[in-house]
């Protein structure tokens, strides 16, 4: 998303704009399908749904947010009036870069990995039988 919004900022016809555009809805299938399955993963379940709900409700205060930027930046005769809009779409893409690090893994990430060390161990002892491969294989 931090590239779509740099060429965006950075067209100089239609084409390239409409091709930022396309970026930017890439990214943004992305951003919109894992953050609120990644926030319901590592919330404890009697604060899921609380979180969750405020994870969402940030897509509409972004909404708004962008539409009074947008609408402030209006009356500027250059073509600044929508670069600066397209700049700061990638404010929160930032801020997630930055904060990314900071979060602890999925526990559903280190499931896998405590199956497939499992397994492996098993296999190497000689006390996996085939049934137990097959299930962990599908």
């Amino acid at each position: 998303m931090i590239i779509g919004s740099v060429m965006q900022c950075e067209s100089r016809n239609f084409t390239m704009f409409l091709i930022s555009r396309f970026i930017l809805g890439f990214g943004l299938t992305f951003c919109t399908t894992a953050a609120p399955s990644l926030v319901a993963e590592l919330c404890r379940p009697k604060e899921r749904t609380t979180i969750t709900a405020i994870c969402n409700k940030c897509w509409f205060i972004g909404s708004i947010v962008a539409a009074w930027i947008t609408f402030g930046t209006r009356r500027i005769e250059s073509t600044w009036s929508w670069r600066i809009p397209s700049l700061l779409q990638m404010v929160p893409s930032l801020c997630q870069l930055a904060a990314i690090w900071l979060l602890p893994e999925s526990p559903r990430a280190r499931t896998s990995e405590t199956i497939g060390l499992h397994l492996a161990f098993s296999l190497l002892n000689g006390q996996a039988d085939t049934k137990e491969i097959n299930v962990s294989q599908i």
